[in-house]
């Protein structure tokens, strides 16, 4: 049984209207191994009613307060799923994703850009979409 339903963020047509699923962008950069981990992630959180394990996602403060990340590794390698949680509809809008390190993020800002989307949907712009 799913409590948590998970969607990705589609941005607004650009001038020649093309949308842009940011989510769905980083995980087709992504190798085989890290799919599979953010799979496997997105079902196990999709399926726990209550998420209290600080392992698995985080609520951001400070310039990017608003936001959560997902937490996983695969190997030594630290990967964030970005959105924004919805607690009261039980709903986690997907915004993109970023290899992590302490001091950066690949992609570069990262973060930053999914803020920025954070701020487009606020603002009722693009759409969102079951995630699959």
């Amino acid at each position: 049984m799913a409590y948590w339903r998970f969607l990705d963020y589609i941005t607004e047509g650009d001038a020649k209207g093309n949308r842009k699923n940011p989510i769905q962008d980083w995980y087709g950069s992504v190798d085989r191994a890290v799919q599979a981990a953010f799979d496997v992630l997105v079902q196990e959180l999709a399926g726990t009613e209550v998420w209290d394990t600080p392992e698995q996602y985080r609520l951001l403060t400070g310039v990017h307060a608003g936001m959560c990340e997902l937490i996983f590794k695969v190997g030594s390698r630290k990967y964030r799923p970005l959105g924004v949680l919805y607690q009261e509809k039980h709903e986690f809008v997907l915004l993109g994703g970023c290899e992590h390190t302490r001091w950066y993020s690949i992609p570069p800002n990262a973060f930053d850009d999914a803020y920025k989307l954070k701020t487009q949907l606020d603002g009722g712009r693009g759409t969102t979409r079951e995630h699959v």
